[in-house]
């Protein structure tokens, strides 16, 4: 059984997948379906974002550790980056990374693991494992999974403001759409969402009609305008072993 907590799409329609149950991180062509490469880690994955020098990053929260990846036809280690332990959401930020932690600390590291901006001991979340940067404005967003919100920090980590709704329950990931829109994944809710970081207002896009059940993570790609969404398998909720695609409607 799959656990698939973490996804980018990347060049060349790919897409590499978190597979927090079975230690590894898995390629998948969106032209076929197929799996083309699978490489096991030390230990479990959770988050992954794409990184410069077209490598990608994956965090490794049992270790303590951002690993860097490299993408050709399989997928090879490269370096790996030591930080604190319990490190689960990740996103780059030029050549920097924006992580969270496990108590709800956030921070901002250089290839080197060295803190360029953090808040620890000035906790701003409960469970924050799901973030997005959004580069054109720019701004940081953070998902709660406990508290139900949306924040938004400046690049100096300073809370922005903070969103909530009751069409959000137990949020997850988030993707950036444009300058005011984010994507956002609503486990509870069963409900993936549109939500105007401007105004505050919301707008289901998927629900459990359109075949939306307790979705996880999600990967937008402007040029096809499809929607991938990681759900739960019938009879095996909290458990995500299929990718989900979505033709994305304005």
């Amino acid at each position: 059984m799959c656990d698939l907590t973490g996804m980018v799409l990347l060049p060349g329609d790919m897409m590499l997948l978190c597979d927090w149950s079975n230690d590894s991180v898995k390629l998948v062509d969106l032209k076929t379906g197929q799996l083309v490469s699978t490489l096991c880690l030390l230990s479990r994955p959770w988050a992954v974002c794409a990184a410069p020098q077209q490598q990608v990053a994956v965090t490794l929260p049992e270790e303590g550790v951002i690993q860097l990846l490299n993408i050709s036809v399989n997928i090879t280690k490269s370096t790996s980056i030591k930080i604190k332990s319990n490190c689960w959401a990740i996103c780059a930020l030029k050549d920097n990374f924006v992580v969270t932690y496990h108590d709800g600390n956030i921070a901002i590291v250089d290839r080197k693991g060295r803190e360029l901006y953090s808040r620890f001991g000035q906790k701003l979340f409960s469970r924050p494992l799901y973030i997005s940067v959004n580069a054109s404005e720019p701004a940081v967003y953070v998902s709660d999974i406990d508290l139900h919100t949306v924040t938004k920090l400046d690049l100096e980590l300073k809370v922005v403001r903070t969103m909530k709704n009751e069409q959000m329950q137990t949020i997850r990931s988030l993707v950036s759409v444009d300058e005011h829109h984010l994507l956002v994944s609503c486990e509870r809710s069963h409900t993936i969402v549109l939500l105007n970081t401007k105004t505050q207002k919301v707008r289901v896009l998927l629900d459990e009609e359109k075949g939306i059940q307790g979705p996880k993570c999600a990967s937008y790609s402007p040029e096809n305008e499809r929607l991938y969404v990681t759900c739960w398998t019938l009879g095996n909720a909290g458990f995500c072993n299929n990718v989900k695609v979505f033709d994305v409607i304005n």
